[in-house]
């Protein structure tokens, strides 16, 4: 017996010494902490979309302004050939009335409903070469319409230009909308680029991040490797050691120490599992269960046991259960005790007799100790 009181405090140490190790090997590995990496930054490029923007909106107003040039000019032609109509009209009903003289006067009428209002300045040039001609002057009047005649030319002259710059214009809008599109769409490439490079970074570091995380595992769990296997050769050579110099007389302390080698070198060979963790995880989870049912159980089983006890004083209390009567539901009467022997099981009616004999047996000794 005293033996195995030796052998069981020698297995308590190696147990303890076990913990130490464990504890200490915590906080001596060394705890690397995650590499500072810095986050991937997107590509520097200035968008050209802006710019093309400008540009389309400038080149649009240009085209707008063109051709509101070119519409002033023609209106200013056409308002000038009115003046023209309208005076060839009013020549035309001071001659005698013949049919030609109707045809004058109904198309130049029909002239006039397609055309603006005459323009002021060419209806008085076109009064002084009618009144010229009416007055016999014909010198006068062949210079007067020489000079309509270069002025018609500059216009037409100036509505050709101001044509082709409208349509020169109108051009460089189509090309610089072109522009826009394909700026857009350049942009939205580089963009897309810009991403699948970001995401592969991303990506990247995730990988290091993860190898680093998985470096750091393995360093501590060779650590922690380590230190069990020099704890169990120091348990192993201090068990030896002790049944050599003690010859055999403390084989106790000598079988403690083994066993806690043995422990050791077990134990470094579970950690070094790549399932210790998980199973270490779910070995706890089950444990926590298991003993908060265990605690739940034990504790329903104790209020159970502490109300019969209650129950068993009661009953006790009264000198004769079956003198107390009970009127049953179908009106007929009993007693207590054949009622309770009724309700009770075989389990209750062994527990309420083992809370019985306990009693007795602490009454006896009390009873010895008076």
């Amino acid at each position: 017996m005293k033996t195995f009181r030796h052998l069981l405090d020698f297995w308590t140490v190696g147990v303890l010494i076990l913990c130490g190790a464990m504890l200490s090997m915590g906080t001596s590995c060394p705890q690397k902490g995650k590499p500072p990496v810095a986050a991937p930054t997107p590509g520097k490029s200035a968008s050209p979309v802006p710019a093309a923007i400008s540009e389309a909106h400038a080149k649009a107003l240009a085209a707008i302004a063109a051709a509101e040039a070119k519409l002033a000019a023609l209106e200013a032609q056409a308002a000038t050939a009115a003046a023209q109509v309208d005076s060839a009209r009013i020549a035309n009903s001071q001659q005698p009335p013949a049919p030609a003289t109707v045809i004058v006067e109904k198309e130049t009428t029909l002239a006039l409903g397609n055309l603006p209002p005459p323009d002021v300045k060419a209806a008085l040039a076109a009064e002084q070469r009618r009144a010229a001609m009416f007055a016999g002057q014909a010198d006068e009047a062949r210079k007067l319409y020489a000079l309509a005649q270069t002025e018609t030319e500059r216009m037409r002259s100036e509505a050709a230009r101001l044509k082709s710059e409208a349509e020169a214009a109108k051009t460089k809008a189509s090309e610089a909308n072109a522009a826009l599109v394909a700026a857009e769409k350049s942009h939205v490439a580089a963009l897309e680029k810009n991403r699948a490079a970001n995401q592969a970074a991303l990506d990247d570091l995730a990988a290091k991040l993860k190898k680093s995380e998985d470096d750091r595992k393995n360093a501590e769990t060779k650590e922690q490797v380590k230190w069990l296997r020099i704890i169990g050769l120091a348990c192993l050579v201090a068990g030896i050691g002790i049944g050599v110099m003690t010859n055999g007389l403390q084989l106790a302390k000598s079988i403690g120490f083994g066993a806690c080698a043995l422990a050791c070198f077990g134990l470094a060979q579970i950690v070094a599992h790549r399932f210790f963790l998980p199973v270490s995880i779910g070995v706890l989870v089950l444990a926590a269960c298991g003993g908060a049912y265990w605690f739940r159980r034990e504790r329903r089983d104790a209020f159970k046991v502490s109300s019969m006890e209650k129950q068993v004083k009661v009953l006790d209390g009264v000198e004769d259960l079956e003198a107390v009567p009970v009127k049953r539901e179908d009106g007929t009467l009993s007693n207590l005790a054949t009622e309770l022997s009724k309700k009770m099981n075989d389990p209750e009616k062994a527990v309420v007799k083992q809370i019985r004999l306990a009693a007795k047996v602490k009454e006896a000794k009390e009873e010895a100790k008076a």
